[in-house]
């Protein structure tokens, strides 16, 4: 898991040579997880930044050390940041 701030944020996406992919993502939305783990291991060679960003919807969904153990169990290797004040 990576820690960015809000302000932040903007500037790490701009660090992509020619294309951003900022994945929104929540507890419904696991399903999409293998498709952007996907893009990222195919695109990601080739200018591609894949940006998570957990607005978690649920109070257990805020924990970091749940957060941490979804990005395990799904394998995913792209910086993923924690939004629970929803500010990006």
């Amino acid at each position: 898991m990576v820690e960015f701030s809000a302000a932040e944020l903007p500037s790490v996406a701009r660090t992509s040579r020619t294309g951003r992919l900022l994945d929104y993502t929540c507890v419904n939305c696991i399903r999409t997880l293998p498709y952007v783990q996907a893009w990222h291991e195919r695109y990601g060679g080739k200018g591609l930044t894949v940006i998570g960003v957990h607005t978690p919807e649920f109070t257990f969904a805020q924990y970091e050390s749940n957060v941490e153990r979804g990005i395990r169990e799904f394998g995913l290797t792209y910086p993923i940041v924690v939004d629970s004040d929803r500010e990006i």
